[in-house]
Parts: structure tokens; C-alpha cells; sequence
């Protein structure tokens, strides 16, 4: 199992014990991670536990902010369940500032909205934005930094399990290949989704123009369908990347592949995959978009969903 601790309000670190059942659930599309754990009821931790850590061989998994903590009580036995977010929760239950940025950094981004929660930038580097960032009233910080990332690196923010921002996305880290000469698994779920694919966007670049330019998905599964979009680029906020961005997204959303695997797989979050598999053959240009992991007096069990890489 893993390794369970707690953080109280003096910061005083104390290990977890009596674990019934512990789940992580993390997925490169959903700013924070979720962990819920079932124990024997803890009365010290009940009334002071701030952060809970979770621990593989030393390395942090999960670290992250308790949410609440139930303790119930039955004839039998008198147990106590956590659910507790990841660091980028606090981005998200935290409210931006409204103000207009003209040409803001990733340095400036990273002291304004992620310093102040703890939170260290990983990547990030570069020259500053070009044009202008506006955060509106009601909007969180999580928002401001995927406004950021996807206005100058055309990318999906993520927070890893440490504390760590990487503005242009999780690094991929090699590629782990499944199957019998790989990591093993003992069942596979592969789910195609034509109803999700965009065939083709049209876009109009001028303010009264014609939506006359057009943007092609070149994915094979197209053939034979019609499922077109229209996206004003001359309205604020749309640009010709926005068309592409939407054929890219239906991409994603079309093909899944799911694996079970026996152990703790966590840290294969947003690195390259690929699986052999005897029945669906050699299956290349994966990527972990999510891995579940759970854990129970029967052993440890990770669920990993694998996506295709679009460009």
C-alpha cells in the first residue's frame, strides 16, 4: 500500500494507519487531483488534519487540501472518510483579481497567481504574451493561467502531484509500452467515438465577410460523414487556431483506450504509450490522459485511460 500522512494546523506531520480503502483519481484534462481515503476513526485527525500526502517509496503522489472529513459509527465499527483536492483546487476556489494584463510574462502569471498558494513553476520560460490578457469579475485563478498557457503556448496547464505548474503541459517522459514485453495488463476497453469528430470547420475572418475559409479534419474516421462547425474569427477571443483547436479536441474525444493494471501507476500521467495487444495489434502515438488508482486489503488496482496524440 501507500503511505498515508496527514499535516495539521502547526504543520506537524503524522502517518495515517488502519487504511481500509484509498482512491487517486487524476486526468491531464481536470485541474485537480481527487483522493478519497476510508480508515479506522482517528480522533486527533478528525479535529486537526489541514493536508493529507500520499507516498510511494518517498515519492509524493498526491498532496493536497482536505475537503471534509466524515466520521461515522455503527455497531459494528466507528470509521472515518477523507476527500481531499489536489493544489490546484486552491486556484480554482479562488477568485482572480479583475484587471487587464497588456503583454504579461509567465514570471508575472506565475507571482501572481500561482506563488501565493505554494505552488512552484516547472517550465514556463520565454518572452512574455503578446496582446492582452483580461480577467473578468468571477473569474478564478485557475482560469487566468489556462487563458494564459493557451494564448501563448497553445497548451493545457497542468499541476502535478508535487506542486509543480507546467504551463506547456505535462512532460512526456518516454513512452511506456504495455503488453507482455511491457507493463501488463489484465483487461482492455477500447471505445471509438465517430459521433464525437468534427468533420470541418468554416470560418469567417472579417467582421461582415463570409464564413468562406475552411479548416479540414484530416482524420480517416471522417470518411463518409458530415458534422461541420462555424467559428467567427473576427469576433474577440476567436482566431483561425480556434477552428483547429475544436477538429483537435473532436480527435481526442473520439478514441479512448482503457487498461487495468496491477499496481500504483500514477506517475505515468500525460507520458507517451503504446500497447501491444494480441488482439488489437500494435497500437502506437498514445498518450495517459488519466489514471485511477485504488487500493483495498485486496490489493492495488490502477485504471489507465490512453488517448491518441493529435497535431
Amino acid at each position: 500500500m501507500l503511505r498515508y500522512y496527514i499535516l495539521d494546523f502547526g504543520n506537524t506531520r503524522t502517518e495515517l494507519t488502519e487504511i481500509y480503502s484509498a482512491v487517486i483519481d487524476c486526468d491531464v484534462s481536470v485541474p485537480a487531483d481527487s483522493l478519497k481515503i476510508c480508515m479506522a476513526y482517528n480522533r486527533s485527525a478528525a479535529n486537526t488534519a489541514r493536508r493529507i500526502i500520499a507516498e510511494e517509496n518517498g515519492e509524493v503522489v498526491f498532496l493536497g487540501e482536505i475537503d471534509s472529513i466524515v466520521s461515522e459509527r455503527s455497531a459494528s465499527a466507528q470509521t472515518m472518510k477523507i476527500s481531499a483536492r489536489s493544489l490546484a483546487a486552491l486556484l480554482l476556489d479562488n477568485e482572480a483579481e479583475p484587471l487587464d494584463y497588456n503583454s504579461p510574462s509567465p514570471q508575472l502569471i506565475f507571482r501572481r497567481h500561482l506563488m501565493p498558494f505554494g505552488i512552484t513553476l516547472a517550465d514556463g520560460g520565454g518572452h512574455s504574451m503578446g496582446g492582452r490578457l483580461r480577467i473578468n469579475k468571477g473569474m478564478s485563478h485557475w482560469q487566468v493561467i489556462e487563458s494564459f498557457c493557451r494564448s501563448k503556448y497553445g497548451s493545457r496547464p497542468k499541476i502535478t502531484a508535487d506542486g509543480r505548474a507546467f504551463f506547456k503541459g505535462l512532460p512526456k517522459n518516454g513512452v511506456t509500452v504495455f503488453g507482455e514485453k511491457g507493463t501488463g495488463y489484465y483487461s482492455l476497453k477500447e471505445k471509438r467515438n465517430r459521433h464525437a469528430l468534427i468533420t470541418d470547420v468554416r470560418v469567417r475572418s472579417a467582421k461582415n465577410g463570409r464564413y468562406d475559409s475552411v479548416v479540414v479534419n484530416s482524420n480517416p474516421q471522417c470518411t463518409s460523414l458530415i458534422r461541420r462547425r462555424y467559428v467567427d474569427a473576427a469576433a474577440e477571443n476567436r482566431t483561425m487556431d480556434t477552428a483547429f483547436k475544436m477538429i483537435e479536441n473532436s480527435n481526442r474525444k473520439s478514441y479512448s483506450l482503457q487498461l487495468s493494471c496491477f499496481g500504483c501507476h500514477l506517475r505515468l500521467l500525460g507520458g507517451g504509450a503504446a500497447v501491444e495487444d494480441s488482439a488489437l495489434g500494435a497500437l502506437e502515438g498514445l498518450t495517459v490522459k488519466g489514471v485511477k488508482f485504488s487500493e483495498d486489503k485486496n490489493g492495488a488496482v490502477s485504471v489507465i485511460t490512453l488517448e491518441k496524440e493529435w497535431s
